[in-house]
């Protein structure tokens, strides 16, 4: 029997992070993924009057659905997510809402540390008993004054790095770490030498974790960089990142779209045996991506499979959905079957 999936994104000028928690068969095809979503009911929609919402991602606990998403304050402007943003809490009895605020799972704590100012782009799982929040952190001047004329502040920008926090319950606490689990290469050629940042992780059947995540390099004029790729990290553990880094599988062109993400993609894996579409992968087992790529106003979501080596082809359907610029920010929760 197909099961169901949910897509927890944003209605906005950026790209959604997407959640899925099964995978079914299919024909020998590619299958249709835009096909399959189904109109989003207006409880789905999580919007807050003062802050522009972004970034969601949900899990469930005896009969409670978690929303955990990015907020900063309208008064500061767009730009403020750089310095501003902060991973809120909300709950709902029904995976479609309404859900309602609770607290904020990742507050401020001070510019000494390297989360202490901003916390960005939640993805919460549960592996074994405990919940992991996994996030983008930075800290910096605090200086809200280019985020007021629309522009970055760039101290904050680049410092984004990679962090987890862990708790018993997604009602928290939250224990948070002095260090970040991805920091930027010591390395100045690494592609990852300036920042890191949307952090997207699943555990292998092997029981190892695999990251994607967006970073920047030093290779391109400062303060922006570049280029911007994503990079994939492997780890036995969900709060170590010992394990071996793996070159670039996507890449932002900035004069013409390309197999490329400028979010959050969204891994899983699924068997072979039951993902026939997919190919061949030793051991049955097939790393599945959900990227976006676009210009800046009209993005679309593309369905990627990868082989071992985390080399990517795009499937042959049409994007999963498009979307146009809005002027507000809030997290649809769309379902579908798959």
């Amino acid at each position: 029997m197909k099961q169901i999936f949910h897509l927890v994104g944003i209605a906005l000028a950026f790209l959604p992070q997407f959640l899925f928690t099964s995978c079914s068969s299919h024909s020998s095809s590619d299958p249709d993924i835009g096909a399959m979503i189904q109109p989003t009911p207006r409880t789905a929609v999580m919007k807050e009057d003062n802050y522009y919402v972004w970034c969601g991602t949900m899990v469930k606990e005896k009969g409670t659905y978690h929303l955990f998403y990015s907020r900063w304050e309208k008064k500061y402007g767009f730009q403020a997510w750089v310095t501003r943003s902060e991973v809120a809490h909300a709950t709902s009895k029904d995976p479609f809402g309404p859900f309602v605020f609770k607290d904020v799972a990742l507050p401020v704590r001070g510019a000494e540390y390297w989360d202490g100012l901003c916390t960005h782009n939640p993805t919460v799982h549960k592996f074994g008993s405990k919940y992991y929040l996994y996030y983008m952190g930075n800290t910096g001047d605090g200086d809200d004054t280019p985020t007021l004329n629309g522009q970055l502040n760039w101290i904050h920008r680049n410092n984004q790095r990679i962090g987890v926090a862990v708790a018993d319950s997604p009602n928290g606490p939250w224990k948070r770490f002095d260090k970040p689990i991805i920091d930027a290469s010591e390395d100045p050629d690494a592609p990852d030498a300036l920042m890191a940042s949307n952090p997207a992780i699943t555990q292998g059947p092997d029981g190892r974790f695999l990251m994607v995540y967006k970073a920047v390099g030093k290779q391109k004029p400062m303060p922006f960089g570049g280029p911007v790729v994503h990079l994939t990290a492997w780890s036995d553990s969900p709060t170590d990142s010992s394990g071996a880094r793996t070159g670039s599988i996507m890449r932002l062109s900035r004069t013409r779209v390309v197999i490329s993400s400028s979010m959050t993609p969204g891994p899983w894996f699924c068997s072979n045996q039951r993902m026939e579409w997919i190919g061949h992968w030793p051991s049955t087992v097939l790393s599945q991506v959900l990227i976006c790529c676009g210009k800046m106003g009209s993005w679309r979501g593309w369905l990627i499979w990868s082989v071992p080596s985390c080399s990517l082809k795009r499937a042959s359907q049409p994007p999963c959905w498009s979307l146009s610029a809005k002027k507000t920010c809030q997290i649809h929760i769309m379902s579908g079957y798959l």
